[in-house]
């Protein structure tokens, strides 16, 4: 929150000198709620809060927050300070908007919550070129931070299990992965010194280059956690994933995201518990691989209805809410 005073001052200016609609507030950060919150109360001008993630999921598990219940009851507290003051909410999956909804509930409070999933670009989709490789291993590519809701364990026990079974097998693939990684998700990515899988790794990488990466795969990576809140969780990548029109090797709970993979033809969905079931659909990737093109690997043909998740169509709901919050009474 150190940046909120300086963003206050700036924002009081530019508000006083030019009309204005609306506020508009994404978080995370949060802290821009809460100066969404002061400017609504110094300007009168309606408020939409955007959550990007799940406030309380966000503070129980990014290892830069304070964990124990005074820091969940203070969290919880200024959450409810903010929704009071929304003239309209966004959360990204229909889960969250349940979870925010009761919530408000409970608060005796009730703006109107919708769900604007992310989506993709499809200029960017169209006018990706795969990054060129020079291997012949079976490609499979993660994209995005690897933390506590996206632990990658059930992906490097498989593999080491592989190894063990068939390592000339874990021998031909090749996994890149892009983005941050913490200390502990590095940890788990070490234990792969130990086997023939080659291992290439990225630190955030600009967003072209990121997609271009990913259209280089075989395979493209999903991870989450099985962890309290993870099954309302839609990682943004999946929707640029689901465009690229790539087999997609799902390691996640049951819940939306799942549902989401299933309903767009993608049913290698496993459980981050069945590493043994991980290792097999590997080994069964590589000998379909050796009998046929690479292109005939899992693939399957984009679903009509993936345009809902397009920057246009998102955008127009997005303007629907934006129209209906700015307009006056």
């Amino acid at each position: 929150v150190l940046w909120n005073p300086a963003a206050m001052r700036m924002a009081r200016h530019t508000l006083s000198r030019t009309p204005h609609d609306a506020i508009y507030a994404t978080g995370p950060p949060f802290s821009s709620f809460l100066l969404g919150r002061a400017l609504k109360r110094r300007f009168g001008l309606p408020l939409i809060l955007d959550f990007r993630d799940e406030w309380l999921l966000v503070s129980q598990y990014l290892e830069s927050y304070q964990i124990g219940p005074l820091a969940h009851y203070r969290q919880q507290r200024m959450m409810t300070r903010v929704l009071k003051a929304a003239d309209a909410v966004v959360a990204t999956t229909r889960a969250s908007v349940a979870e925010i909804e009761s919530h408000c509930r409970q608060q005796g409070i009730s703006p109107p919550v919708r769900c604007i999933y992310n989506g993709y670009d499809e200029h960017d989709v169209a006018e990706t070129v795969p990054k060129p490789v020079e291997s012949h291993r079976f490609r499979i590519v993660y994209t995005g931070t690897l933390w506590k809701l996206t632990d990658v364990s059930p992906l490097v026990s498989a593999l080491e299990q592989l190894s063990s079974i068939a390592p000339a097998v874990a021998g031909q693939i090749e996994w890149v992965m892009a983005g941050r990684r913490t200390a502990e998700q590095e940890a788990h990515l070490k234990r792969l010194q130990t086997t023939p899988v080659t291992v290439e790794q990225h630190d955030y990488l600009p967003h072209r280059s990121a997609l271009s990466l990913a259209a280089s795969a075989q395979a493209l990576v999903m991870l989450l956690a099985d962890q309290p809140g993870a099954e309302r969780v839609v990682p943004a990548k999946l929707f640029e994933y689901l465009a690229l029109n790539k087999p997609i090797l799902a390691i996640c709970p049951h819940g939306e995201t799942a549902g989401l993979l299933r309903q767009h033809g993608h049913l290698d969905v496993f459980m981050p518990s069945e590493t043994d079931r991980i290792a097999c659909w590997l080994k069964n990737q590589i000998a379909v691989r050796a009998n046929g093109p690479i292109s005939e690997v899992g693939s399957s043909e984009p679903h009509a209805d993936l345009q809902r998740f397009s920057r246009r169509s998102l955008t127009g709901e997005l303007a629907a809410i934006l129209a209906q919050v700015a307009s006056p009474a």
